[in-house]
């Protein structure tokens, strides 16, 4: 006996009315349908087969038409099914809002739809407005159990939604081909390129969709804003991307978006490259391995920058979370110059406070030469995590550290005190933070922390901090006058190692350094054979360098 489907009684409403008939109740109906059609029971009131509008689904037939006209016939909350089989089109099929677009499974295949040739530049699968250019989001669609297949047909997107509240679940998208070509692309700008509307199409959800086999620079996941509110607060979870030679996934307004319990591998840029951060949830992904393309082909925007995780943009107030993720690259040191980072975050312009809770989080670099090595004329530097930018100026970005876990032997250039504060960055943790489980590269410190620079002499010597190391071993041959550093960085600390040779020798700091409580003299006395060893630090606060320590012992 068929059961019985009942359209759902709720008005459709606009944004930010709660009022849609997209409910777990309504969803619940959409599955029993389902279950109803596999036990060989009629279809219920308000699903339409496509196969009574003439799709046949061997593959080779052009099911277009039959489709399209399915789809127009089914009512407002009604379901469009396709059943098993695999569905060749040659156009576009236009997806009308209020319904649910429905196979007999996506993850398993059951249920495909096949791109012909004469989709190069077209979509599988968009929303109504976005083809017919609307000036507003569609209202929701419902997309489940569907495998998209591409078949390298060059600019050939998958899914275009144009929506709010929508849901894609159980999908798969495969063999996708060209740059700025996407597996799924939620976008508030129409197909002419121009028309953008001027609403939110927030608060889609896409659950278990996997993302495989693209080539030349096809893209995973996007949503982009173009008018400055959309495609927010939405949530990617439980999705698999694999051999992806463009990015995994890229949001460019992530605020309110939850990224959870992705594994993305052989991603060809970023794996997860998020812009305008605010109260984003990063949580439990699995990178394992990024930046596929290289420098040998770096493509816009990265030229040769790669991460696993990026929060390009962190907004002001609410915190966004990173958490219990793993970030891994497997790429061997090429001739080219360029930067793999496992995590990388940095402030957005004007921001004064943005921040990030960073907890829980590991890297690992599979390779087999010192961190920064060298292969080839350049330095190709793998970094762990790196907050900010040189030459930031009018942003601060805020990190909440704590149990994070990196390894020592594979990351590159680390800061060694507890809060790292360059006028840009300000890392605080909740326990003592691990030297070895910290670091930022070489470009993005004054000079490396650990470096010594040695030297020998007498009389004044002048340092650079921008081109000395932080530890000093000076062989004195005569007395010595160490001048206050140029080039300062606040907080920046140098240790210095005078050996006096040759006979005692008088070790003096500049009058331009400042003496901390309980040193009364700049000038110290060091018996032959014995060795100064004296701390000094730049006090931004004073515009000053501090002797805060010095003590003389046995060599």
């Amino acid at each position: 006996m068929p059961i019985s489907y009942v359209p759902p009684d709720v008005p459709w409403e606009e944004w930010p009315s709660t009022n849609t008939p997209v409910t777990a109740e309504w969803l619940t109906q959409v599955d029993e349908a389902l279950t109803a059609v596999a036990a060989g029971e009629a279809l219920p009131t308000g699903v339409v087969d496509v196969r009574a509008y003439g799709a046949v689904g061997d593959g080779s037939t052009d099911d277009t038409t039959a489709i399209q006209a399915a789809i127009d016939d089914t009512p407002e909350g009604g379901v469009v099914w396709f059943g098993s089989g695999t569905f060749l089109i040659s156009n576009t099929l236009v997806l009308r809002p209020r319904r649910a677009y429905v196979g007999a499974g996506g993850r398993s295949m059951l249920t495909t739809i096949l791109a012909a040739p004469d989709l190069a530049g077209k979509p599988m699968l968009a929303a109504e407005g976005w083809v017919n250019n609307a000036g507003s989001a569609d209202l929701p669609i419902a997309v489940k159990g569907l495998h998209l297949d591409g078949a390298g047909v060059t600019g050939c997107h998958g899914l275009v939604v144009y929506n709010f509240w929508s849901h894609v679940e159980d999908v798969m998208v495969g063999h996708l081909d060209g740059d700025d070509t996407w597996g799924i692309l939620a976008t508030d700008m129409g197909s002419d390129g121009q028309t953008v509307t001027n609403n939110s199409h927030s608060e889609n959800t896409f659950v278990r969709v996997r993302f495989y086999d693209f080539t030349n620079g096809a893209g995973g996941f996007r949503a982009e804003s173009n008018n400055g509110i959309s495609n927010q607060d939405g949530h990617l979870t439980d999705s698999f991307f694999g051999n992806i030679p463009g990015y995994g996934i890229q949001i460019t307004r992530a605020a309110g978006w939850t990224i959870e319990n992705n594994h993305l591998y052989a991603i060809g840029y970023d794996a997860i490259n998020l812009g305008n951060c605010y109260a984003t949830k990063v949580i439990g992904n699995y990178v394992e391995d990024f930046g596929g393309q290289d420098a040998s082909n770096p493509g816009p925007p990265t030229f040769g920058y790669y991460n696993g995780i990026a929060l390009t943009t962190v907004l002001d107030t609410r915190a966004s979370i990173v958490a219990n993720n793993t970030v891994s690259s497997l790429q061997p040191d090429e001739p080219e110059g360029n930067r793999f980072t496992c995590y990388y975050a940095r402030a957005g312009a004007g921001q004064e406070k943005a921040n990030i809770v960073f907890v829980g989080n590991s890297a690992v670099f599979a390779r087999n030469d010192y961190p920064g090595g060298n292969s080839g004329p350049a330095v190709k530097r793998t970094v762990g995590v790196m907050l900010g930018e040189p030459g930031d100026t009018g942003r601060m970005l805020h990190v909440r550290w704590t149990g994070n876990q990196f390894d020592q032997a594979n990351l590159s250039w680390f800061q060694e005190t507890s809060i790292v504060d360059f006028n840009t960055v300000h890392v605080i943790q909740d326990a003592p933070l691990d030297p070895d489980t910290f670091r930022l590269p070489e470009a993005y410190l004054p000079r490396r922390f650990g470096e010594i620079s040695a030297g020998s002499g007498s009389g004044t010597v002048s340092l650079d901090f921008a081109t000395v190391g932080n530890l000093i071993n000076y062989t004195a041959t005569g007395n010595v006058t160490f001048n206050a550093p140029s080039n300062p960085v606040d907080r920046a600390v140098i240790r210095f190692a005078v050996l006096a040779s040759g006979g005692d020798r008088d070790v003096t700091f500049a009058n331009a350094y400042l003496l901390s409580t309980g040193l009364s003299s700049r000038t110290f006395t060091v018996p032959s054979g014995q060795v100064l060893i004296a701390a000094v630090e730049y006090v931004e606060l004073v515009s000053a360098w501090v002797l805060t320590a010095a003590t003389i012992s046995a060599a």
